[in-house]
Order: C-alpha cells, then structure tokens, then sequence
C-alpha cells in the first residue's frame, strides 16, 4: 500500500501495532520471569547455610540457564563437592532438571524459567 499510493500512515499504522504487541508480549514475560524468580528464592531460603551460595548461583543462571557442576564450581568459585553439593539440592528442590542422562558430565537447566520464554 506504502508503495502503490504513499500510504505512510497506514505503514505507522501497522509499524506501531506490532511495536505495542511486542511491548505487551515483554511485559508479560518480565512479570513471569519476576513471579518465578520470587518462587526460586523462597525455595533457596530451605537451603539452610547454602543459602547464600544458592542465591548467587540462581542469580548467575538467569544469564546461563545451562550449566554444569564445573562451570558452577569456577563461576562461584567454589569447591567441586560443594558445588555438586549445590547442584544437587536445586535439582532435589525441582529448580533444575537433568537434561543429558549422564553420570558424569551432567548438564542441568533451569527448566522453569526457560519455559518462560517458550509460546
């Protein structure tokens, strides 16, 4: 239409449409993301003296929502067994699922908040 008859309105028309849809879509999913994030941290509050070490790894996972236990273990700087250890009670807790079916080398997601961004 824009090109036929210089239409421009009808172009912002149908440009802002979207650009508000999108906006719409995000909030929605930032609300989600913000809910959920809510529920990880009242989760982790069980974690008793892993508390602390809980949080920062739930933190660290919102970028990298994939990890492993040594990418854990050098992110939080932290002992192997330990964050094993961690790993373990997230998994327990249902905040992560094993994703490789492996006993070694095992990848665990954070399965709730990618979800999130599934439609």
């Amino acid at each position: 239409m824009v090109r036929k008859s210089n239409d421009i309105e009808q172009w912002l028309k149908f440009f802002l449409s979207g650009a508000i849809a999108t906006a719409k879509d995000s909030r929605e999913t930032f609300e989600k993301i913000i809910k959920l994030r809510a529920e990880y941290e009242k989760e982790i509050m069980n974690f008793g003296r892993q508390a602390k070490l809980g949080h920062n790894l739930l933190l660290f996972m919102f970028s990298k929502p994939i990890v492993g236990v040594k990418s854990v273990q050098q992110q939080l700087n932290i002992a192997f067994n330990t964050a094993n250890s961690l790993i373990d009670k997230f998994h327990k807790a249902d905040l992560l699922k094993e994703i490789t079916g492996f006993s070694r080398n095992r990848l665990f997601m954070l399965w709730k908040y990618l979800d999130v961004f599934k439609k």
